[in-house]
Parts: structure tokens; sequence; C-alpha cells
């Protein structure tokens, strides 16, 4: 009979869970601020009096930007 220990971390332990929170609180933050800058983008658009391909291309160029 041997020492039958596991040294292997624990993926799930508490400490990775965190992070792996942390990490998916980053990325919904990063979505958000995606839209609203899209959303901004086409108020833009739309006030400068864009609309169809020239409205299109103008997103396109802003989101690239960013």
């Amino acid at each position: 009979m041997g020492n039958n220990i596991d040294h292997t971390p624990d993926i799930d332990a508490p400490d990775t869970q965190a992070m792996n929170i942390n990490e998916l609180d980053k990325t919904t933050a990063e979505a958000k601020r995606d839209i609203r800058n899209r959303i901004e983008t086409r108020e833009m658009a739309r006030e400068l009096g864009l609309t169809g391909e020239d409205l299109a291309i103008f997103c396109d160029i802003s989101s690239q930007k960013q």
C-alpha cells in the first residue's frame, strides 16, 4: 500500500472560480461597451443624415477604429 495522493490541482477550486467570474465580468463589460459604441455610432451617422450604404460604410469604419 502506498501513498496515492493526487497532486493535480482541482480545476474547480474557489480561486479558479473567482478568476473565471472576473474574466466573465470583463468580457461582459467589454460587450456592453461595444454595444454602447455601436449605438452611439449609429446615432451620430443618423445626425449626419447618412442612410443606406453610406450608413453601413460609416458604421463599419467606426467599428474598425475602436
